[in-house]
């Protein structure tokens, strides 16, 4: 008897769960989900370390989406959570008294309704809730790596336009000090070498005040290997020293030598003979401008 007495009651709960779950996906359906955030992380991560040349901001998947904001599609300012549970409790108060009243349980029919259409409402809002936040967050993401190619682009260009060597890569934009810009066998700069170390400053100090600076120094494979160690971090330190009589501050600074490790070039060609050109690559400088 007491299940005959409760099940009117209990079907109109269950009719407000099911309205309640209903409209609030409705409700996130019709979110202005970005649907190229995807293809533009991934184009991202494949482009080579010189993308900026062929990317074009206004032709990203992202940008011209709707910006998502929290709060989006709930009345009032409230929260999608509060905003379930409010609608539950109505819908699951309405449901279960048209039923309840069939047999004179109008009112345990609503208060049952209410109760359980607030926590179903709830939930379901604070799940779709969470779905927007990873949404927002989603676009945030992007928006900074926008920005960081954007700003990359421009610093590219002006490191170009004063005839530096210059890329991009993972880390950020790379200036390239070839070995012809020290004195032979020694970490002293040629005046040319001076000039252009002058021009990296000026740019750094003009568009890239908040980034830091590596100055990373690399050898070829001749010689020992405790010989070319110290001459790459003798060479990066002597690049160093002219940045910081250029103005730059010594806490933005970090100097390496790598030695041979990390070459640009083979050392050697196919059939085991020396590679001139290939050597002359990897005894270089380079001032890593990070992201």
């Amino acid at each position: 008897m007491q299940y005959l007495r409760f099940r009117r009651p209990i079907a109109g709960l269950t009719l407000g769960l099911m309205l309640i779950s209903g409209s609030l996906s409705y409700a996130y359906e019709d979110y202005p989900y970005d649907s190229g955030a995807d293809s533009y992380e991934h184009g991202r991560s494949a482009r080579s370390r010189d993308r900026y040349d062929s990317y074009d901001p206004s032709q990203s998947p992202s940008a011209n989406a709707p910006q998502p904001s929290s709060g989006y599609g709930t009345p009032f300012g409230l929260n999608k959570s509060t905003a379930g549970a409010i609608a539950g409790a109505l819908l699951g108060a309405g449901g279960g008294a048209i039923i309840g009243s069939h047999r004179g349980n109008a009112g345990p029919g609503a208060a049952i309704g209410a109760g359980v259409g607030a926590l179903g409402g709830y939930l379901v809002g604070h799940q779709i809730e969470g779905r927007d936040q990873a949404l927002d967050t989603q676009e945030q993401v992007i928006t900074r790596q926008r920005q960081e190619i954007a700003r990359n682009r421009a610093l590219l260009e002006e490191l170009k336009r004063r005839n530096l060597d210059a890329r991009e890569t993972d880390r950020g934009v790379v200036v390239n000090l070839p070995d012809v810009l020290f004195e032979f066998n020694r970490a002293r700069l040629t005046a040319e070498a001076q000039s252009k170390v002058a021009h990296i400053a000026t740019v750094l100090e003009q568009q890239a005040r908040d980034r830091r600076v590596s100055v990373e120094g690399h050898a070829d494979a001749i010689g020992s290997e405790s010989y070319n160690l110290a001459l790459s971090q003798q060479r990066a330190e002597a690049v160093a020293q002219e940045l910081r009589g250029e103005g730059l501050r010594e806490a933005r600074l970090t100097t390496r030598g790598y030695g041979k490790k990390y070459p640009v070039a083979p050392n050697t060609n196919p059939d085991g003979s020396d590679n001139p050109a290939g050597r002359a690559k990897n005894r270089r400088v380079e001032v890593v401008i990070e992201n």
